[in-house]
């Protein structure tokens, strides 16, 4: 799972990174196919007291969480907006044994590029309205990974990797 932690209004603290990082792998550990996580921690501009406000970002197959919350120590707003993403990620869980969800299994699909992370080497390919797939630079053929924009039609292979669906190779339309 490609981890990202942004400090905003504040100074970065190896500490609470090390803090946040646990509560990272204890979601890893849930058997949930995570991609990608992102949290922002922030001093709040808009509080009397100074408040800390943090949000955590996670992307699993077909979906992105989002959690937000506001306490009053850095702390304490960690463990709640983990807490917050952990019952997110639950309840997506539950949903997609409810459901019965069970990844594509179509060798060739077709998409359109919405995220891309050209300094970490991958992005994101949307194959429907809900599901996005994970793809390296390595799978991308035809075109200079450097040279990809979002919005850029594709066609992909898909399979199951590590953490999830991801495109076994990419060549665009």
């Amino acid at each position: 799972m490609d981890i990202k932690i942004e400090w905003q209004n504040t100074k970065p603290s190896p500490y609470w990174n090390e803090v946040i990082q646990d509560h990272f792998d204890r979601l890893k550990q849930g058997r949930q196919k995570i991609t990608h996580g992102r949290v922002t921690l922030r001093k709040s501009q808009h509080h009397l007291n100074g408040a800390e406000e943090a949000t955590v970002v996670l992307s699993v197959p077909g979906k992105t969480l989002t959690a937000n919350k506001t306490a009053e120590t850095i702390g304490d707003v960690i463990n709640e907006v983990f807490s917050a993403i952990g019952q997110e990620l639950q309840r997506y869980k539950e949903k997609k044994e409810e459901t019965g969800y069970k990844a594509p299994s179509q060798s060739h699909l077709q998409g359109v590029i919405v995220r891309l992370f050209k300094d970490r080497n991958y992005g994101f390919i949307q194959v429907n309205d809900q599901e996005e797939i994970y793809f390296h630079r390595n799978s991308v053929s035809g075109m200079p990974f450097e040279n990809l924009e979002v919005g850029t039609r594709v066609e992909l292979g898909a399979e199951e990797g590590d953490e999830g669906l991801q495109a076994s190779h990419v060549t665009i339309l």
